[in-house]
């Protein structure tokens, strides 16, 4: 190993707990990057919390990199590893303290795009910490939604495990059954699975 990243090591060994506030530790743990040729920028805190070494991601952290920095469309790296389907990355950062029900341009959280993606152990993971059910995006959908729209039946089952409102309407006044019907029959998309829409109704779903 190289002596810069010996001297990373030690100034994370000593940086107290609440050093990452401090405009002169963050200064320092900066040049500590520097030492080791490590860009502070959200696409090198992406990439290293990817596949990355956990000194540098503490590094960038201590240097006052924000783990819920958003892209341009409002995504925060959360979002874009559940996207990818990062089950490590996805544990990583809510370790880190991600903010698990943070929001993009268009209202959605991490746990809606779990649910549209077919992301089961991911929403598991999510809603272990915290992530709320409920919450709906700019036009009102849900992650219960999501799910019935995208023909998730292992999704659907675990949000209504957690209270997912199951007759909740979008700004459109759909809800997530009549999303399930219409996929089922193949008006939306490739014909679905009935499943969704026989969890749904057990569930107390409304015509």
């Amino acid at each position: 190993m190289s002596r810069a990243w010996f001297i990373a090591a030690a100034f994370l060994l000593f940086l107290p707990p609440t050093a990452c506030k401090k405009g002169s530790d963050q200064a320092e743990a900066r040049q500590a990057l520097k030492r080791l040729g490590v860009p502070f920028s959200r696409d090198t805190f992406v990439e290293q919390m990817r596949n990355g070494d956990p000194l540098v991601v503490d590094l960038l952290l201590a240097a006052g990199m924000d783990p819920d920095d958003k892209d341009a469309n409002g995504l925060t790296p959360l979002m874009r590893f559940v996207v990818e389907g990062n089950d490590d990355a996805v544990q990583r950062l809510l370790a880190k303290g991600a903010d698990v029900n943070a929001q993009d341009n268009t209202g959605a959280t991490a746990l809606m795009v779990a649910a549209g993606y077919g992301r089961t152990t991911i929403a598991q993971v999510l809603l272990d910490y915290n992530a709320k059910v409920n919450v709906s995006g700019n036009e009102g959908d849900t992650a219960l939604m999501q799910a019935a729209l995208n023909d998730h039946p292992a999704i659907v089952r675990l949000l209504l495990g957690h209270g997912a409102e199951v007759n909740a309407k979008n700004k459109s006044g759909r809800t997530a059954l009549q999303y399930a019907e219409a996929k089922a029959v193949g008006i939306i998309g490739r014909e679905g699975s009935p499943e969704v829409v026989t969890l749904l109704k057990q569930a107390g779903a409304r015509e």
